[in-house]
């Protein structure tokens, strides 16, 4: 992973969207590229917890993405949730049920601007990692 995660802007806008829809309840995906630290193909999923303190993707939706980034030569490099009303940190459910080897998003829409934040959650261990929107430049975003 690098020092910095970068995020295509129109992924983000993407992102932003589906979260402020599905708030109050928490929304959440799966973001790929062809690296681990540049975010180009989003994959939003239903949060089959339908609430505000918890997120969890049917397995079967997860695997036919996975396949479908190996298909394209991609790997999956984030997954993605929203805090609609807490600070874009793992809460102790986010950290116990952290079980991919990805980064971690945590969008916040508890102020009146979105917050974006990266984390590694390994074995309970929690790193920071930036994260950078990036417009395409030339077609390509990172």
């Amino acid at each position: 992973m690098s020092d910095t995660y970068k995020l295509d802007a129109d992924l983000y806008r993407q992102m932003l969207a589906q979260c402020s829809n599905e708030a109050p309840a928490e929304a959440c995906g799966l973001l790929g590229g062809a690296d681990g630290h540049c975010g180009t193909r989003i994959y939003p999923l239903e949060n089959l917890d339908a609430c505000a303190e918890s997120y969890r993707m049917e397995a079967k939706e997860v695997l036919k993405v996975m396949k479908q980034l190996d298909e394209d030569g991609m790997v999956l490099n984030a997954i993605y949730h929203s805090h609609p009303a807490t600070p874009a940190r793992p809460s102790k459910t986010d950290i116990a049920q952290a079980y991919m080897p990805a980064l971690y998003l945590i969008l916040s829409l508890c102020q009146e601007e979105p917050v974006l934040r990266g984390y590694l959650i390994e074995e309970g261990n929690v790193t920071e990692i930036p994260v950078e929107i990036v417009e395409k430049a030339g077609g390509k975003p990172c």
